[in-house]
């Protein structure tokens, strides 16, 4: 009974501690990845979704000037034409962030974003 306790407890400390690559208070993720696009399943997943001939999408690095090892993903999404209604809503757009793991962080005012960020470079389209 003293090994079965004991493994259980191991497993939940492990479990508990989170072992990943995040920050525990903004969930910001640190990477070593060469070429995102083709190194980061998610993000290949996600231009292959939505680089159409309906939208425009745009993909930046972004570098933490505080913690040079947090990088974030920003993504520009604009409606470019090919549905029945693109002439009355061409031109809408939207900007998400990403971590490295790609999960969604929303942030208030997008200003904060910039201002804590610098941008490294644009990683799709290639320029």
């Amino acid at each position: 009974m003293t090994t079965k306790t004991f493994l259980i407890t191991v497993i939940a400390m492990f479990l508990l501690t989170g072992i990943t690559g995040c920050d525990d208070n903004e969930g910001i993720c640190i990477f070593n990845v060469d070429d995102p696009v083709n190194d980061l399943e998610w993000l290949k997943n996600k231009i292959d979704t939505r680089d159409t001939q309906s939208y425009y999408v745009r993909f930046c690095l972004y570098q933490n000037k505080e913690n040079p090892q947090k990088y974030f993903f920003y993504e520009e999404v604009q409606l470019v034409g090919g549905g029945q209604y693109s002439q009355q809503v061409q031109g809408i757009s939207y900007i998400l962030i990403y971590n490295c793991k790609g999960d969604t962080i929303y942030r208030d005012a997008l200003n904060d974003f910039y201002i804590e960020n610098t941008l490294v470079k644009q990683i799709w389209p290639e320029e």
